[in-house]
């Protein structure tokens, strides 16, 4: 059964699911031998049993999703797009995000396990949302019943699981510029990825007069509120 699951142009429908006995294969009461034939199938009954995520792997360094289900998924018409992840089973809204895109790996195989890409946009976005994805504890994912298809193009059941691996993010944020109003008081930074404001320090910004820190006449001012 599974064997005839993984393949993509075998016993998908009627039209291609045949059988060829070879001659012996069965005797009659007797004693006589078939002949060799080759048949195709009289009724063919497609599975019906939509697949459900059982576990999946967030990998937070790397933007990628594996996600295990209990029944073979076809990574060439599978889209990680409308997978929502939430903190916890009974998260708020505000601890919830759906994707918006992604793919599947390309060198994904048919099987049980899809490999994806998150979008940019999708990554920053769990990043930002606070007490999201941030461990294994709040890191769910409620796969709707429009997330993706089967072998036979069929959608999977809605499901709630909870990630069984993660990976956290282990690349620090980069300063890309700032912007100082003098008059408002207030100044801005802006980075290549979220940053917790509540983790500001004053004295960790230092304004000097040259780019070279160790020029001989630098001079700089640390911030103290």
């Amino acid at each position: 059964q599974l064997y005839l699951k993984l393949q993509t142009s075998l016993a998908v429908n009627k039209t291609t699911t045949y059988i060829s006995f070879k001659q012996g294969a069965f005797a009659d009461h007797v004693g006589l031998y078939t002949t060799a034939n080759t048949s195709v199938v009289a009724t063919y009954k497609a599975s019906t049993a939509a697949p459900t995520l059982v576990g999946f792997t967030l990998d937070m360094q790397n933007a990628q999703l594996f996600l295990t289900y209990n029944d073979l998924i076809n990574p060439s018409v599978y889209s990680p797009q409308g997978i929502t992840f939430q903190s916890n089973p009974l998260a708020y809204a505000s601890q919830r995000y759906t994707l918006t895109g992604g793919t599947a790996i390309s060198n994904s195989t048919l099987g049980f396990v899809v490999y994806a890409n998150l979008t940019l946009n999708d990554l920053l976005n769990l990043k930002y949302t606070q007490g999201l994805a941030k461990s294994l504890a709040t890191s769910y994912i409620d796969a709707t019943t429009t997330v993706t298809v089967d072998r036979n193009y069929g959608v999977v059941t809605a499901s709630l699981a909870q990630a069984t691996a993660y990976i956290r993010d282990t690349t620090s944020p980069n300063v890309l510029a700032f912007y100082i109003d003098l008059n408002a008081g207030v100044l801005q930074i802006i980075a290549d990825e979220p940053l917790d404001p509540n983790t500001y320090t004053a004295s960790g910004f230092i304004f000097q007069n040259t780019p070279n820190a160790s020029a001989m006449f630098v001079h700089t001012v640390v911030l103290t509120g």
